[in-house]
């Protein structure tokens, strides 16, 4: 009977598959390389399950490099007469750089507001402010965040982040979190923020936002489809800061996100399906390196682990 391969072998003939992909739709290739890569996917089951994870690695890609209306005119612009020659090359490349700096695919990498903020952590690094009296501010891993107006003013750029506000004289705070911005005169709240999503907790005292006021128990959930206020879960939202990730009935991308603060690489889920399962669990940050083997019983799926700590999942 034939062995499981283990993930470094698993990883190659991805890698391999993920290669002979790109060469395929590089506008280079021949009749005789999509032969080659026919035969090559039946020599071998494994062969076959690597393209299949290839293909779908490389569509998570392709709908994260230019949405419709953000794409440069230049890409837009006659794509099947673009090769990589071209696209390396001239102001291309210099829309492509600028795009992905803003938009890094799959959040591989810190966008540029992330790698000039003025207060940044990394995985599983956390990191306490005080950027003016009566203002503290605790920062989660993979964070940024930046002040303005003498330490009145400060935006969360990535991340999450807990900010307590004394009062006065410094009150009152203007806080910014993707696209909500919210003033506190005193008390304490949670913010977090992703293109996935910005939720705003109070945890003490009241958050004004606009003409609204969420007061202490309550959550701000804003999404690209619109906001909503529930009651909030204390405990949940802010138990990082004890050194625990508590989900209760959690969609699987809010957890995947989550963990990511602390994982020394990245977790992607390959299956956009997967992001909408419900967990429930207790992870300790410390022991955060243990939980793709945890996903992979609850899920049933086995990661693929390619390099750079990247494990693809789904």
């Amino acid at each position: 009977m034939t062995q499981p391969a283990s993930d470094r072998e698993l990883s190659a003939v991805v890698l391999e598959a993920l290669n002979r992909l790109m060469h395929l739709m590089s506008g280079t290739a021949t009749e005789v390389d999509a032969e080659a890569l026919r035969q090559w996917r039946a020599a071998n089951p494994a062969h076959e399950a690597a393209f299949r994870q290839a293909v779908r690695l490389r569509r998570l890609i392709r709908q994260t490099e230019f949405p419709p209306d953000e794409a440069p005119a230049v890409a837009r612009s006659r794509p099947a007469l673009l090769n990589r020659r071209m696209i390396l090359s001239g102001g291309i490349a210099a829309s492509l750089a600028t795009w992905f700096g803003v938009h890094p695919p799959l959040g591989l990498w810190p966008s540029l507001a992330e790698v000039t903020a003025e207060h940044r952590t990394q995985a599983g690094q956390r990191a306490r402010l005080a950027p003016a009296p009566g203002l503290a501010v605790e920062l989660n891993g993979r964070s940024a965040l930046s002040f303005a107006d003498e330490g009145r003013a400060m935006t969360l750029i990535a991340g999450q982040a807990f900010v307590s506000v004394a009062g006065r004289p410094l009150a009152p705070i203007t806080i910014s979190a993707g696209p909500e911005k919210v003033i506190v005169d005193a008390g304490s709240l949670d913010v977090r923020t992703s293109t996935r999503e910005t939720c705003i907790t109070c945890v003490t005292g009241s958050v004004r936002r606009g003409v609204e006021l969420l007061r202490a128990g309550r959550q701000l959930i804003s999404t690209p489809n619109g906001s909503r206020i529930l009651i909030a879960d204390l405990e949940l939202a802010t138990a990082w800061r004890e050194g625990m990730l508590i989900f209760r009935d959690t969609p699987l991308a809010e957890v995947i996100e989550a963990v990511n603060r602390h994982y020394d690489g990245r977790i992607i889920l390959a299956d956009d399906a997967l992001g909408d399962r419900r967990l429930t669990g207790l992870f300790f940050t410390d022991q955060i390196g243990t939980i793709v083997n945890q996903l992979e019983l609850v899920l049933g799926k086995r990661a693929i682990h390619l390099p750079g700590g990247i494990a693809l999942l789904g």
